[in-house]
C-alpha cells in the first residue's frame, strides 16, 4: 500500500514545506525519489540559489520524520543520510 511523504527544505532557521507531497510504497522508494528531486534541483540550479547549509528533511504522512539528508557539496557525489527514525 502506497505512502505519502514529504520533502521539506530547510536551513535550520527557515523552511520550504513540501504541502504536496508524493505518494511511495515506503521509505526507501521515497528515498529513491527525493534523491531524483535533489538531482532535478541541482542541475536546475535551485540549490545553488539556497546557498549552504539546507537539509531536505522526509516526513510521513502523520508528519513524523524519517529521514535527513545534508545538501552540502559532499552530496553531490554521494549524498549524507542522517539515521533512519
Amino acid at each position: 500500500m502506497a505512502e505519502r511523504f514529504h520533502f521539506d527544505l530547510t536551513d535550520g532557521a527557515a523552511t520550504i514545506a513540501d504541502e504536496d507531497g508524493v505518494e511511495a510504497s515506503g521509505i526507501d522508494h521515497a528515498l529513491g525519489q527525493a534523491l531524483v528531486a535533489i538531482k532535478e534541483m541541482r542541475e536546475s540550479g535551485e540549490l545553488a540559489e539556497l546557498g549552504g547549509g539546507w537539509q531536505m528533511v522526509v516526513r510521513d504522512e502523520s508528519d513524523r520524520v524519517r529521514h535527513v539528508i545534508y545538501l552540502d557539496e559532499d552530496s553531490a557525489v554521494r549524498p549524507r543520510y542522517a539515521a533512519k527514525m
